[in-house]
C-alpha cells in the first residue's frame, strides 16, 4: 500500500493477499487466514477467517469460518448465516 505521495505505508510482501480499502479497512490474508487492517497497517479485526470480502455500502463484509458465512460489522461482530 502506498499513500498519495507514493510513499510505501504497508510493504507489499507483508501479506499473502490484500484487497483495497473500504470504509477505512482492508481485508488481508496472513498465514492462510483473513483479517482487516487500517490504513496505518494496524490489525483491527483479527486473522480468524478462511475468506473475507471488502466492506460494502451498508458497512458490512462477508466472512467465512469453518464452512459457514457470516456478516461482519465494522466493529468486528459477526452475525452467522445459517
Amino acid at each position: 500500500y502506498v499513500d498519495r505521495q507514493n510513499n510505501v505505508v504497508i510493504p507489499a510482501d507483508k501479506y499473502e493477499c490484500a484487497m483495497s480499502f473500504s470504509h477505512g479497512l482492508a481485508c488481508v490474508t496472513l498465514n492462510g487466514k483473513c483479517g482487516y487492517i487500517d490504513k496505518e497497517g494496524n490489525v483491527k479485526i483479527d486473522f480468524l477467517y478462511d475468506a473475507g470480502t471488502a466492506f460494502d455500502d451498508e458497512n458490512t463484509a462477508r466472512v467465512k469460518q469453518d464452512g459457514k458465512w457470516g456478516i461482519l460489522e465494522l466493529d468486528g461482530t459477526v452475525k452467522w448465516i445459517r
